[in-house]
C-alpha cells in the first residue's frame, strides 16, 4: 500500500513538473521578444549620453543570451517527443536561461548607469523594475527561475543607488530593496497558485 501511494505520489509530482515546465516554454516566446525590445529602447534612449562601445557590447550581449534562450526553445519543442526526454532537466535549462537574462539586465545597471545624468538613472531604474515586475507571470511557475532572474537585476541597481550617497538616493534603493522583497514574496504566492491548480 505504501508503495502505491509513493508511486502515485511520484507521478502526481512528474505531471505537475511537466505542467510547469510546458508553461513556461510556452510564456518563454513574450518573454524574448519584450527582453530584445526594451534593450532597443534603452539603447535609444542612452545611445547619446553613453560611451557607444560599452552600449554596443551590452546589446550584442543581449542578442546573444536572447538567440541561446530561443535555439533552447526550439530545442524544447523539438523533443517533447522525443525518448530522452526529460522535463527535469528543461526546468534546470529554463532556469538558468533565467538567469543568464537576469545578468544580462544586472550589467545594464553597471555598465549603462550614467553618473551625472539623474533622468537616465531614474530611467534605467524603472525600466529594470519593469522587466523584474513584468516577468512575475511569465517565470514564477518554474522552481527558481524567477528569483535567478530578479536578483541579479536589482542589486546592481540597488548598489548604484546607494553609491551615490545622496538622500535621494538612498531613499530609491530602499524602495528597490522593498520592491524587491514583495515581488519575491508575490512570485512565491503564484507558484504556490500553480501548483495548487495543479494538484
Amino acid at each position: 500500500m505504501e508503495d502505491q501511494d509513493r508511486t502515485s505520489r511520484g507521478a502526481a509530482e512528474k505531471e505537475i513538473l511537466a505542467a510547469q515546465v510546458e508553461y513556461g516554454y510556452g510564456q518563454l516566446p513574450i518573454s524574448l521578444v519584450v527582453n530584445l525590445v526594451n534593450g532597443f529602447i534603452l539603447a535609444a534612449v542612452l545611445w547619446d549620453v553613453t560611451i557607444l562601445p560599452k552600449l554596443l557590447v551590452w546589446c550584442l550581449v543581449l542578442i546573444a543570451v536572447t538567440g541561446a534562450r530561443y535555439y533552447m526553445l526550439r530545442a524544447f519543442r523539438g523533443n517533447t517527443r522525443g525518448a530522452q526526454f526529460s522535463y527535469d532537466t528543461w526546468r534546470r535549462y529554463f532556469a538558468l536561461g533565467a538567469c543568464a537574462a537576469g545578468l544580462v539586465w544586472g550589467l545594464a545597471a553597471v555598465m549603462l548607469f550614467h553618473p551625472d545624468s539623474f533622468p537616465h538613472q531614474v530611467f534605467l531604474a524603472f525600466l529594470l523594475g519593469g522587466m523584474v515586475a513584468g516577468a512575475l507571470p511569465l517565470l514564477s511557475s518554474v522552481d527558481h527561475a524567477y528569483s535567478c532572474f530578479a536578483i541579479p537585476i536589482i542589486l546592481p541597481i540597488g548598489l548604484q543607488m546607494l553609491l551615490a550617497g545622496d538622500r535621494i538616493h538612498l531613499i530609491m534603493a530602499l524602495l528597490m530593496v522593498i520592491f524587491a522583497v514583495a515581488m519575491s514574496a508575490s512570485s512565491i504566492h503564484v507558484g504556490r497558485l500553480f501548483n495548487d491548480s495543479e494538484q
